[in-house]
């Protein structure tokens, strides 16, 4: 067995001369991934709902919509808490089976995908269109109310009007990577004998274990500083395949 594990602590200490936060991603829909004083590397910035101060409780709009806070705050980081998996080999006489799984436990990103979806009522739980929704939370003067707003309000609002807060979503993600299953070929049954044949089953990203619903997170990963951010990519391509090898 082969197993790795990476833990990393970051801090923004300073940014040049009394600047307190960096866009360092582009800016999409309200939010952008900046670098901010005190904090991790990649703060996820948007809006989040509008809270009483005493209770802490969403205020509603006269729709029965949370409404906006005025300005943006920091919803998640992009930073996992740690990343890792293994490689478990197992041989039996002629025939070796592995599977490889990783990891990547911790940090928020934010979908698009399921923001979109909601406002044009298309994912699954916006399904009950002709049903209006309960909303619960305090009015404008701090008092508990409940009340009932149009699925089209409650979906756009929760999609993208005021809903930045609901879009972000736990990243962490487990994948059945790998699974190989080959089998040495005896030489009594390959002619040419200064050769050795193996052949092999092999199937990639097989399955996944995640909270985020809709899409793939992996796939909201960049190699630059746009990570964090998801826009409708494409998932992890699952693949079988069948291998021959031929080695001296």
């Amino acid at each position: 067995m082969t197993a790795n594990y990476a833990h990393n602590v970051n801090r923004l200490e300073s940014l040049y001369g009394d600047s307190k936060t960096y866009q360092i991603g582009s800016k999409f829909f309200n939010t952008s991934i900046e670098a901010r004083v005190g904090q991790p590397y990649g703060s996820i910035v948007g809006y989040a709902h509008q809270r009483d101060s005493v209770t802490g409780q969403v205020v509603l709009g006269s729709d029965g919509v949370p409404l906006r806070a005025a300005t943006t705050s920091i919803l998640g980081n992009i930073q996992p808490k740690w990343t890792g998996g293994f490689i478990n080999t197992f041989r039996y006489k002629n025939f070796d089976l592995s599977t490889q799984i990783d990891a990547h436990i911790g940090g928020q990103l934010y979908s698009a995908t399921n923001a979109w979806g909601k406002y044009a009522g298309i994912l699954a739980l916006t399904e009950k269109r002709d049903q209006p929704v309960t909303t619960t939370g305090v009015d404008g003067s701090g008092q508990p109310v409940t009340m009932q707003a149009t699925a089209e309000d409650y979906w756009h609002g929760m999609g993208y009007n005021s809903g930045d807060e609901d879009n972000v979503y736990d990243a962490s993600y487990v994948k059945l990577r790998e699974v190989r299953l080959g089998w040495a070929v005896p030489q009594s049954l390959f002619r040419l004998n200064a050769y050795r044949l193996n052949v092999a089953l092999v199937g990639r990203n097989l399955l996944t274990h995640s909270n985020v619903p809709n899409i793939d997170p992996e796939t909201a990963f960049t190699a630059g500083n746009q990570q964090g951010q998801e826009f409708g990519q494409l998932p992890s391509t699952r693949s079988l395949g069948f291998q021959v090898t031929v080695t001296p």
